[in-house]
Protein backbone atom coordinates (compact mmCIF):
# COMPACT_ATOMS: atom_id res chain seq x y z
CA UNK A 1 0.00 0.00 0.00
CA UNK A 2 2.82 2.43 0.84
CA UNK A 3 4.39 1.75 -2.53
CA UNK A 4 1.09 2.47 -4.29
CA UNK A 5 0.61 5.73 -2.38
CA UNK A 6 4.16 6.79 -3.27
CA UNK A 7 3.47 6.22 -6.95
CA UNK A 8 0.17 8.08 -6.84
CA UNK A 9 1.94 11.10 -5.38
CA UNK A 10 4.77 11.23 -7.93
CA UNK A 11 3.07 9.98 -11.09
CA UNK A 12 1.88 13.43 -12.25
CA UNK A 13 5.31 13.93 -13.81
CA UNK A 14 4.99 10.74 -15.85
CA UNK A 15 2.73 9.26 -18.49
CA UNK A 16 -0.45 11.18 -19.17
CA UNK A 17 0.62 14.28 -17.29
CA UNK A 18 3.36 14.94 -19.87
CA UNK A 19 1.00 14.83 -22.86
CA UNK A 20 1.07 18.24 -24.56
CA UNK A 21 -2.06 20.36 -24.54
CA UNK A 22 -3.79 20.32 -27.89
CA UNK A 23 -6.74 21.99 -29.55
CA UNK A 24 -9.83 19.84 -29.72
CA UNK A 25 -11.50 21.99 -32.35
CA UNK A 26 -10.90 24.92 -34.65
CA UNK A 27 -10.89 28.30 -32.97
CA UNK A 28 -11.35 31.46 -35.00
CA UNK A 29 -8.54 33.95 -34.47
CA UNK A 30 -6.55 36.61 -36.24
CA UNK A 31 -3.46 35.11 -37.86
CA UNK A 32 -4.00 33.32 -41.18
CA UNK A 33 -0.73 31.41 -40.82
CA UNK A 34 -2.08 29.63 -37.75
CA UNK A 35 -4.65 27.81 -39.89
CA UNK A 36 -2.13 26.05 -42.12
CA UNK A 37 -1.50 23.40 -39.46
CA UNK A 38 -5.12 22.26 -39.85
CA UNK A 39 -4.80 21.27 -43.53
CA UNK A 40 -5.28 17.51 -43.86
CA UNK A 41 -7.21 17.23 -40.59
CA UNK A 42 -10.68 15.68 -40.52
CA UNK A 43 -13.38 17.36 -38.45
CA UNK A 44 -16.67 16.02 -37.11
CA UNK A 45 -19.49 18.53 -36.67
CA UNK A 46 -21.54 18.17 -33.50
CA UNK A 47 -25.25 17.39 -33.61
CA UNK A 48 -27.61 20.10 -32.42
CA UNK A 49 -30.58 19.46 -30.10
CA UNK A 50 -33.52 17.64 -31.71
CA UNK A 51 -36.20 19.24 -29.56
CA UNK A 52 -35.98 22.74 -31.02
CA UNK A 53 -39.17 24.33 -32.32
CA UNK A 54 -37.57 25.33 -35.62
CA UNK A 55 -35.33 23.55 -38.11
CA UNK A 56 -31.59 24.26 -37.77
CA UNK A 57 -30.27 25.50 -41.11
CA UNK A 58 -26.85 26.46 -42.46
CA UNK A 59 -26.21 29.26 -44.93
CA UNK A 60 -22.42 29.14 -45.06
CA UNK A 61 -21.69 25.90 -46.95
CA UNK A 62 -21.36 26.33 -50.72
CA UNK A 63 -20.77 24.08 -53.72
CA UNK A 64 -17.75 24.82 -55.87
CA UNK A 65 -20.01 24.10 -58.88
CA UNK A 66 -23.67 25.21 -58.66
CA UNK A 67 -26.40 22.56 -58.71
CA UNK A 68 -29.58 22.73 -60.78
CA UNK A 69 -33.03 22.14 -59.35
CA UNK A 70 -35.64 21.56 -62.05
CA UNK A 71 -39.22 22.71 -61.53
CA UNK A 72 -40.47 21.67 -64.95
CA UNK A 73 -38.97 19.50 -67.70
CA UNK A 74 -39.55 20.43 -71.34
CA UNK A 75 -37.67 20.18 -74.60
CA UNK A 76 -36.84 23.87 -74.64
CA UNK A 77 -36.22 24.87 -71.01
CA UNK A 78 -37.11 28.36 -69.89
CA UNK A 79 -35.30 30.24 -67.16
CA UNK A 80 -38.22 29.85 -64.76
CA UNK A 81 -38.11 26.06 -65.23
CA UNK A 82 -35.02 25.68 -63.03
CA UNK A 83 -33.08 27.26 -60.19
CA UNK A 84 -29.31 27.35 -59.85
CA UNK A 85 -28.35 26.54 -56.28
CA UNK A 86 -24.87 27.15 -54.94
CA UNK A 87 -25.50 26.02 -51.35
CA UNK A 88 -24.46 22.50 -50.37
CA UNK A 89 -27.34 19.94 -50.48
CA UNK A 90 -29.80 22.79 -50.21
CA UNK A 91 -33.57 22.58 -49.78
CA UNK A 92 -36.16 25.32 -49.80
CA UNK A 93 -37.37 26.53 -46.40
CA UNK A 94 -39.93 29.17 -45.50
CA UNK A 95 -38.30 29.82 -42.12
CA UNK A 96 -35.97 28.29 -39.55
CA UNK A 97 -32.99 29.00 -37.31
CA UNK A 98 -30.11 29.90 -39.62
CA UNK A 99 -26.37 29.87 -38.91
CA UNK A 100 -23.86 31.55 -41.21
CA UNK A 101 -20.72 30.53 -39.34
CA UNK A 102 -21.38 27.11 -37.74
CA UNK A 103 -20.97 28.52 -34.26
CA UNK A 104 -23.53 27.62 -31.62
CA UNK A 105 -24.30 31.23 -30.75
CA UNK A 106 -24.80 32.20 -34.39
CA UNK A 107 -28.18 30.51 -34.99
CA UNK A 108 -30.79 33.22 -35.51
CA UNK A 109 -34.47 32.98 -36.49
CA UNK A 110 -34.92 33.72 -40.19
CA UNK A 111 -38.12 34.45 -42.06
CA UNK A 112 -36.51 34.89 -45.47
CA UNK A 113 -37.61 32.00 -47.74
CA UNK A 114 -34.53 30.59 -49.44
CA UNK A 115 -32.50 27.47 -50.14
CA UNK A 116 -30.50 26.41 -47.08
CA UNK A 117 -28.43 23.39 -46.05
CA UNK A 118 -30.38 21.25 -43.54
CA UNK A 119 -28.48 20.57 -40.33
CA UNK A 120 -28.56 16.80 -40.96
CA UNK A 121 -26.28 17.30 -43.98
CA UNK A 122 -23.58 18.90 -41.80
CA UNK A 123 -24.03 17.73 -38.23
CA UNK A 124 -22.74 14.27 -37.41
CA UNK A 125 -20.75 14.29 -40.67
CA UNK A 126 -17.00 14.24 -41.24
CA UNK A 127 -15.16 16.61 -43.57
CA UNK A 128 -11.48 16.82 -44.48
CA UNK A 129 -9.84 20.25 -44.49
CA UNK A 130 -8.02 20.80 -47.78
CA UNK A 131 -7.42 24.54 -47.80
CA UNK A 132 -7.89 28.02 -46.33
CA UNK A 133 -8.17 31.46 -47.86
CA UNK A 134 -9.36 34.85 -46.71
CA UNK A 135 -11.23 37.25 -48.96
CA UNK A 136 -12.59 40.76 -48.72
CA UNK A 137 -16.31 40.93 -48.07
CA UNK A 138 -18.90 43.31 -46.70
CA UNK A 139 -17.84 42.30 -43.18
CA UNK A 140 -14.21 43.21 -43.91
CA UNK A 141 -12.28 39.97 -44.27
CA UNK A 142 -13.75 36.51 -44.28
CA UNK A 143 -12.12 33.12 -43.75
CA UNK A 144 -13.17 30.48 -46.29
CA UNK A 145 -12.35 26.85 -45.58
CA UNK A 146 -12.33 24.27 -48.38
CA UNK A 147 -13.69 20.91 -47.24
CA UNK A 148 -13.93 17.45 -48.77
CA UNK A 149 -17.00 15.42 -47.77
CA UNK A 150 -17.05 11.69 -47.12
CA UNK A 151 -18.56 11.34 -50.61
CA UNK A 152 -15.62 13.26 -52.12
CA UNK A 153 -17.67 16.41 -52.71
CA UNK A 154 -15.61 19.61 -52.63
CA UNK A 155 -17.37 22.43 -50.82
CA UNK A 156 -16.49 25.83 -49.41
CA UNK A 157 -17.36 26.87 -45.88
CA UNK A 158 -17.82 30.66 -45.65
CA UNK A 159 -17.31 31.29 -41.95
CA UNK A 160 -18.29 34.99 -41.82
CA UNK A 161 -16.18 35.37 -38.68
CA UNK A 162 -12.61 36.14 -39.65
CA UNK A 163 -10.92 38.20 -36.97
CA UNK A 164 -13.20 37.15 -34.10
CA UNK A 165 -12.64 34.48 -31.46
CA UNK A 166 -15.35 31.82 -31.59
CA UNK A 167 -15.42 28.11 -30.86
CA UNK A 168 -16.67 26.05 -33.80
CA UNK A 169 -19.19 23.31 -33.09
CA UNK A 170 -16.87 20.58 -34.34
CA UNK A 171 -14.06 18.37 -33.09
CA UNK A 172 -10.87 17.11 -34.71
CA UNK A 173 -11.10 13.37 -35.35
CA UNK A 174 -7.39 13.11 -34.55
CA UNK A 175 -8.19 14.43 -31.07
CA UNK A 176 -10.76 11.67 -30.55
CA UNK A 177 -8.32 9.08 -31.89
CA UNK A 178 -5.62 10.23 -29.47
CA UNK A 179 -8.07 10.23 -26.56
CA UNK A 180 -9.21 6.72 -27.53
CA UNK A 181 -5.62 5.48 -27.61
CA UNK A 182 -4.75 7.06 -24.26
CA UNK A 183 -7.84 6.05 -22.30
CA UNK A 184 -10.24 3.50 -23.81
CA UNK A 185 -9.74 -0.06 -22.56
CA UNK A 186 -7.53 1.00 -19.65
CA UNK A 187 -8.09 0.92 -15.90
CA UNK A 188 -7.43 3.90 -13.66
CA UNK A 189 -6.99 4.71 -9.98
CA UNK A 190 -8.39 7.92 -8.50
CA UNK A 191 -5.36 9.51 -6.87
CA UNK A 192 -6.78 12.47 -4.90
CA UNK A 193 -8.19 12.49 -1.35
CA UNK A 194 -11.88 11.63 -1.05
CA UNK A 195 -12.79 15.24 -0.11
CA UNK A 196 -11.55 16.44 -3.50
CA UNK A 197 -12.89 13.82 -5.87
CA UNK A 198 -13.43 13.70 -9.59
CA UNK A 199 -16.70 15.26 -10.79
CA UNK A 200 -18.58 13.43 -13.56
CA UNK A 201 -22.07 12.75 -14.90
CA UNK A 202 -23.61 9.59 -13.45
CA UNK A 203 -25.37 7.96 -16.41
CA UNK A 204 -27.86 6.23 -14.10
CA UNK A 205 -29.17 9.52 -12.69
CA UNK A 206 -27.98 11.87 -15.49
CA UNK A 207 -26.74 14.24 -12.78
CA UNK A 208 -23.25 15.62 -12.22
CA UNK A 209 -21.63 14.69 -8.94
CA UNK A 210 -18.64 13.20 -7.16
CA UNK A 211 -17.29 9.84 -8.35
CA UNK A 212 -17.31 7.58 -5.29
CA UNK A 213 -15.40 4.66 -6.81
CA UNK A 214 -11.65 4.26 -6.24
CA UNK A 215 -11.03 2.53 -9.57
CA UNK A 216 -12.51 3.17 -13.01
CA UNK A 217 -12.27 1.47 -16.39
CA UNK A 218 -12.65 3.55 -19.55
CA UNK A 219 -15.05 1.69 -21.83
CA UNK A 220 -15.44 4.13 -24.72
CA UNK A 221 -16.31 7.54 -26.10
CA UNK A 222 -19.93 8.64 -26.51
CA UNK A 223 -21.45 11.73 -28.08
CA UNK A 224 -24.31 13.16 -26.08
CA UNK A 225 -25.73 16.37 -24.64
CA UNK A 226 -25.86 17.09 -20.94
CA UNK A 227 -28.98 19.22 -21.39
CA UNK A 228 -31.69 19.39 -24.04
CA UNK A 229 -30.34 22.73 -25.28
CA UNK A 230 -26.67 21.82 -25.84
CA UNK A 231 -24.85 20.28 -28.78
CA UNK A 232 -23.87 16.62 -28.49
CA UNK A 233 -20.16 16.58 -27.63
CA UNK A 234 -17.74 13.71 -26.91
CA UNK A 235 -17.50 12.29 -23.40
CA UNK A 236 -15.24 9.57 -22.04
CA UNK A 237 -17.31 6.79 -20.46
CA UNK A 238 -15.93 5.12 -17.32
CA UNK A 239 -17.27 2.04 -15.55
CA UNK A 240 -17.07 2.01 -11.75
CA UNK A 241 -18.10 -0.73 -9.34
CA UNK A 242 -21.79 -0.19 -10.13
CA UNK A 243 -22.35 2.91 -12.22
CA UNK A 244 -21.20 4.41 -15.50
CA UNK A 245 -19.74 7.91 -15.51
CA UNK A 246 -19.25 10.43 -18.33
CA UNK A 247 -16.56 13.12 -18.44
CA UNK A 248 -16.50 15.73 -21.20
CA UNK A 249 -13.24 15.89 -23.13
CA UNK A 250 -13.70 19.10 -25.13
CA UNK A 251 -15.11 22.55 -24.50
CA UNK A 252 -18.83 22.42 -25.23
CA UNK A 253 -19.78 24.88 -28.00
CA UNK A 254 -22.11 26.96 -25.87
CA UNK A 255 -22.26 30.71 -25.46
CA UNK A 256 -20.58 30.65 -22.05
CA UNK A 257 -17.46 28.97 -23.44
CA UNK A 258 -16.63 31.46 -26.21
CA UNK A 259 -14.74 34.04 -24.19
CA UNK A 260 -11.28 32.53 -24.68
CA UNK A 261 -8.25 34.63 -23.77
CA UNK A 262 -5.96 32.25 -25.62
CA UNK A 263 -6.25 30.81 -29.10
CA UNK A 264 -6.00 27.20 -27.93
CA UNK A 265 -8.92 25.44 -26.28
CA UNK A 266 -8.29 23.96 -22.85
CA UNK A 267 -9.82 20.50 -22.66
CA UNK A 268 -11.41 18.94 -19.60
CA UNK A 269 -8.94 16.16 -20.29
CA UNK A 270 -6.50 18.16 -18.14
CA UNK A 271 -8.96 17.85 -15.27
CA UNK A 272 -9.14 14.10 -15.82
CA UNK A 273 -5.37 13.85 -15.58
CA UNK A 274 -5.43 15.68 -12.25
CA UNK A 275 -7.52 12.87 -10.76
CA UNK A 276 -6.73 9.63 -12.57
CA UNK A 277 -3.62 7.53 -13.02
CA UNK A 278 -3.49 4.50 -15.28
CA UNK A 279 -2.60 1.06 -13.92
CA UNK A 280 -0.17 0.68 -16.82
CA UNK A 281 1.60 3.85 -15.70
CA UNK A 282 1.76 2.49 -12.16
CA UNK A 283 3.52 -0.60 -13.48
CA UNK A 284 5.91 1.44 -15.64
CA UNK A 285 6.62 3.82 -12.77
CA UNK A 286 7.37 0.93 -10.44
CA UNK A 287 9.82 -0.55 -12.94
CA UNK A 288 11.50 2.85 -13.38
CA UNK A 289 11.63 3.34 -9.64
CA UNK A 290 13.49 0.07 -9.14
CA UNK A 291 16.00 1.00 -11.86
CA UNK A 292 16.59 4.44 -10.33
CA UNK A 293 16.98 3.01 -6.82
CA UNK A 294 19.76 0.72 -8.03
CA UNK A 295 21.49 3.53 -9.96
CA UNK A 296 21.07 6.52 -7.64
CA UNK A 297 19.67 5.52 -4.26
CA UNK A 298 16.43 6.51 -2.53
CA UNK A 299 16.92 10.28 -2.11
CA UNK A 300 17.74 11.03 -5.76
CA UNK A 301 15.01 8.65 -6.94
CA UNK A 302 12.35 10.67 -5.11
CA UNK A 303 13.40 13.83 -6.94
CA UNK A 304 13.56 12.12 -10.34
CA UNK A 305 10.07 10.62 -9.96
CA UNK A 306 8.81 14.06 -8.93
CA UNK A 307 10.29 15.58 -12.10
CA UNK A 308 12.77 17.74 -10.20
CA UNK A 309 16.47 18.45 -10.64
CA UNK A 310 19.02 19.46 -8.00
CA UNK A 311 22.40 21.15 -8.05
CA UNK A 312 25.05 18.45 -8.16
CA UNK A 313 23.06 15.99 -10.25
CA UNK A 314 24.81 14.25 -13.11
CA UNK A 315 23.68 14.64 -16.70
CA UNK A 316 22.20 11.13 -16.63
CA UNK A 317 20.10 12.02 -13.57
CA UNK A 318 18.78 15.16 -15.25
CA UNK A 319 17.86 13.23 -18.38
CA UNK A 320 15.96 10.67 -16.31
CA UNK A 321 14.10 13.50 -14.57
CA UNK A 322 13.48 16.03 -17.36
CA UNK A 323 14.24 14.07 -20.51
CA UNK A 324 16.63 15.12 -23.26
CA UNK A 325 17.01 18.88 -23.92
CA UNK A 326 15.94 20.60 -27.11
CA UNK A 327 19.48 21.82 -27.70
CA UNK A 328 22.95 21.70 -26.09
CA UNK A 329 25.52 24.51 -26.27
CA UNK A 330 29.01 23.33 -25.29
CA UNK A 331 32.12 25.35 -24.39
CA UNK A 332 35.50 23.65 -23.89
CA UNK A 333 38.41 25.52 -22.30
CA UNK A 334 41.38 25.10 -20.02
CA UNK A 335 38.99 25.19 -17.05
CA UNK A 336 37.02 22.21 -18.35
CA UNK A 337 33.78 21.58 -20.24
CA UNK A 338 30.75 23.81 -19.76
CA UNK A 339 27.34 22.91 -21.21
CA UNK A 340 24.08 24.79 -21.49
CA UNK A 341 21.01 22.56 -21.91
CA UNK A 342 18.01 24.29 -23.49
CA UNK A 343 14.56 23.01 -22.48
CA UNK A 344 12.41 25.82 -23.89
CA UNK A 345 10.14 28.38 -22.21
CA UNK A 346 13.22 30.12 -20.80
CA UNK A 347 14.41 27.05 -18.89
CA UNK A 348 18.12 26.12 -18.94
CA UNK A 349 20.44 23.77 -17.09
CA UNK A 350 24.18 24.52 -16.82
CA UNK A 351 26.82 21.83 -16.29
CA UNK A 352 30.50 22.00 -15.43
CA UNK A 353 32.46 18.83 -16.10
CA UNK A 354 29.28 16.74 -16.09
CA UNK A 355 27.72 18.15 -12.89
CA UNK A 356 24.69 20.45 -12.67
CA UNK A 357 25.76 23.85 -11.31
CA UNK A 358 22.98 26.28 -12.27
CA UNK A 359 19.23 26.07 -12.92
CA UNK A 360 17.67 28.95 -14.86
CA UNK A 361 13.90 29.28 -15.29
Amino acid sequence: MNRLLFLLVFLPCLGFAQSPKMDSSINYHYNMDDYLKYIGETILFYRSPENLDKQQLYAGFYLTTPDTIWHKIRKRPRRKDYTLINRYKAKFFEDGRVSYSCCADDFKPSFIPDYYTPSKEIEGKKFKIVGFRDVKSWIGRELIITLLSENNEMIEWHTKLFGENHVVSAVFCSHLERITKDYVGKKFVIKTPRKDRLIAINLATHKKGVVVDDTLECVGIKMFSQTKWNFEVPYLIFRGNKDLYAIRIVNAPNADSYLEEEISIVSERDEINDFLVCYEDIKIAEEKKQVYLKKYGEDVTKFILAGRVLIGMTKAMCIDSWGYPQDINETIGSYGTHEQWVYGNGTYLYFENGKLTTIQR
